[in-house]
């Protein structure tokens, strides 16, 4: 318990970071949960998710949003 209250505290990188040390809690579906919702807000995303499937955690959907983020932020003009 005191080790998530810590991990919730990180940003994204730093949790990624952490996931090398103590990647049973920095994999916690809530702290990236909590990062989207601090992120995003809410999303139409979320509610695709589903419950105790590996394929379609919060940590996957941070990583995606952050990319398209990324991606749609670009200079489309240098985009090839």
């Amino acid at each position: 318990e005191i080790s998530l209250r810590i991990l919730k505290n990180l940003n994204a990188t730093d949790l990624c970071l952490a996931c090398c040390v103590w990647s049973s809690f920095s994999n916690d579906d809530f702290l990236w949960h909590s990062l989207c919702k601090n992120t995003w807000g809410y999303t139409s995303v979320y509610k695709n998710l589903r419950i105790n499937s590996n394929e379609n955690n919060y940590k996957q959907v941070y990583l995606k949003l952050d990319e398209a983020t990324l991606t749609f932020n670009s200079d489309w003009k240098k985009v090839k």
